[in-house]
């Protein structure tokens, strides 16, 4: 029954990533560390570049800014949870 049972594990698209990461950098915690890093570093460019494709660039920067403080708010909010 696994670890946990028979339940779904919690985030299973976020293990699915980590198991990414581990099949490219192998099972260094540091290159896994850079490369979750690295994927969190281009997704407010994403967004901003996705907003400016459909909507012009205020509506990228909006987006990314918005994204950028959701990730700030989050960190800053982690010790009290």
């Amino acid at each position: 029954m696994g670890y946990k049972g028979a339940d779904i594990p919690p985030r299973p698209l976020y293990i699915f990533v980590l198991s990414l990461f581990h099949l490219i950098g192998g099972n260094h915690y540091d290159s896994i560390i850079v490369l979750q890093t690295l994927v969190l570093a281009l997704l407010p460019v994403l967004l901003y570049w996705i907003g400016t494709e459909f909507y012009g660039a205020p509506a990228g920067v909006l987006a990314a800014v918005l994204y950028i403080l959701r990730e700030t708010n989050a960190i800053l909010s982690a010790p009290f949870t």
